[in-house]
Order: structure tokens, then C-alpha cells, then sequence
């Protein structure tokens, strides 16, 4: 599991990298579809309780894409929760199997409820898209 806790640390020092400044806990949610694509969620509450998203970056994609490979297929979702308190860090992993992962409901319902779990509500602030608009 040496190899795990590596991967959880670095993608914790990557998150914490991208958000950390002023974050009071930051939480990545990750749905693994099936063909390789990730499907990734970066929340951080800030000391005033307002709770944020963030637009993964090209590093974190990487890290998730090196996970994926080092699960096992039944792995669905991941969720990396990181606790700051002054210059410590707690970081807690719970992935999601695919006998317990509700395919009934869609990846934003999936995410409300991983946001309440770890924040007590579900309104965040979202940026504006910064990605080229789908033409179809």
C-alpha cells in the first residue's frame, strides 16, 4: 500500500498547491467512467465558510489517470478530503466500489451528496467555464 500513500500524497500536495492559500479543507471528488475518462470535482471552504470550486489542473488529471491505472476496474469514484489546520494536514481517502456506487443517479446528485457529507451543504460558487464552448 506504500505505493497508494505515495499517490495520495502527491495528489494531496497538488490540490493543497492549487487551492490551499486561505482554504480551511478541500475536498476532490472523482467518478472513474468507464474508457478511462475521470470525471473530476475540486471544492475548498474558506475560513468564512463559503465553499468554492476549482478547475482541476493538467497535473491533477495526470495523478487521477496514474490512480485509475492502479486500481482495480471496480473502483467508480474517489474521494480525497484535506483538513487544514495551521501547518498540519489531514488527508482522508474513501473510494466508492462499484457495488455500492448509485448508477441511478447522475454525477451532480452523486456530488451533492459528497458535498453535504463533507461540508454540511451543497451551494458553491463556480467560476465561469474557461474552455472553448461545444459546437456542434
Amino acid at each position: 500500500m506504500a505505493v497508494m500513500d505515495a499517490r495520495y500524497e502527491s495528489l494531496g500536495q497538488l490540490l493543497y498547491n492549487e487551492v490551499g492559500e486561505g482554504a480551511l479543507r478541500i475536498l476532490l471528488y472523482n467518478e472513474f467512467i468507464d474508457d478511462g475518462v475521470i470525471s473530476p470535482g475540486l471544492f475548498y471552504e474558506l475560513e468564512n465558510g463559503e465553499l468554492h470550486y476549482a478547475y482541476c489542473t493538467h497535473e491533477i488529471d495526470t495523478e487521477l489517470f496514474h490512480l485509475k491505472e492502479v486500481f482495480d476496474c471496480d473502483v467508480k469514484a474517489l474521494e480525497l478530503h484535506l483538513e487544514l489546520h495551521g501547518g498540519d494536514a489531514a488527508l482522508q481517502v474513501s473510494v466508492t466500489y462499484a457495488d455500492k456506487f448509485d448508477d441511478d443517479s447522475d454525477t451532480g446528485a452523486r456530488t451533492d451528496r459528497v458535498l453535504q457529507k463533507h461540508f454540511g451543504h451543497t451551494s458553491a460558487h463556480y467560476p465561469p467555464f474557461e474552455g472553448t464552448p461545444f459546437e456542434g
